[in-house]
């Protein structure tokens, strides 16, 4: 019976150990999991400003009496005030703006080429939604962009839409780059801990075994049981000092 509960002794770990590997580590893997969080958190706050940015131009003023004092000043001629409103539009620094007719089709748009829309789950959304707005995310020419559709009523029942388009290159590399900073820390908090429990078992669990094991070699009778401990912290050498002297009366 002793021998079994010794063997299970021996076989335990060393509480410094436990508690860096269960608190420290429980301690670490919550710093994870608030990281992860953050990216989260960083990711809806940069895509919720490029969300506002496409839907300011259609702020204030009335879009569609916009476009229809532009049809107005061309004589109801739509690609000629498409191409107006595409001309004179103050953003194209920032965002890519394509004009649809009442077909769905691309009539202008700001990068002057011609394209194909596609699939463009943002204008159906517009087309159908009550306040003619919808949005997407999806990749066009192999290159993730943040895509808004404004649907414009005009007359005889007839509509047209507005839709502006953001990259989202610049943002998502910046989220990597913010995720791989998060992960980084994260391993040098965890090669700390790593460092901390290796000091540990240096400096405290290695002396306090070879003090055990002296004591219970005195407590067998071995009175000429010396203890060095130089390396160990100043308590735990005291400590083994005081059992040196105490076996040598």
């Amino acid at each position: 019976m002793t021998g079994k509960k010794q063997n299970t002794k021996g076989r335990q770990r060393p509480a410094i150990r436990q508690y860096v590997i269960f608190d420290l580590g429980g301690v670490g893997l919550a710093v994870l999991v608030m990281l992860a969080i953050f990216v989260v958190f960083m990711r809806l706050y940069y895509y919720d400003s490029v969300r506002r940015a496409l839907e300011s131009p259609v702020q204030g003023e009335s879009a569609e009496r916009y476009v229809q004092n532009l049809l107005n000043k061309n004589n109801g001629d739509f690609l000629a005030a498409a191409q107006e409103y595409v001309r004179t539009f103050p953003q194209k620094d920032k965002m890519e703006v394509w004009v649809l007719d009442d077909d769905g089709r691309v009539a202008v748009t700001s990068s002057g080429f011609p394209v194909k829309a596609g699939d463009m789950r943002d204008y159906t959304m517009a087309v159908h939604a009550p306040d003619g707005k919808g949005f997407d995310i999806l990749r066009y020419h192999g290159e993730p962009v943040y895509a808004f559709t404004y649907r414009l009523n005009g007359a005889g029942g007839k509509f047209y839409a507005m839709r502006f388009m953001i990259s989202l290159r610049g943002i998502n590399r910046q989220l990597v780059m913010v995720a791989l900073a998060c992960g980084a820390a994260w391993l040098a908090l965890a090669v700390l801990l790593l460092i901390s429990l290796w000091l540990c078992e240096r400096w405290i669990t290695k002396p306090v075994t070879q003090l055990s094991a002296a004591a219970a070699k005195i407590a067998e009778g071995d009175y000429k049981t010396r203890v060095h401990l130089p390396q160990a912290p100043h308590e735990i050498n005291m400590l083994a000092q005081d059992i040196s002297h105490m076996t040598a009366r």
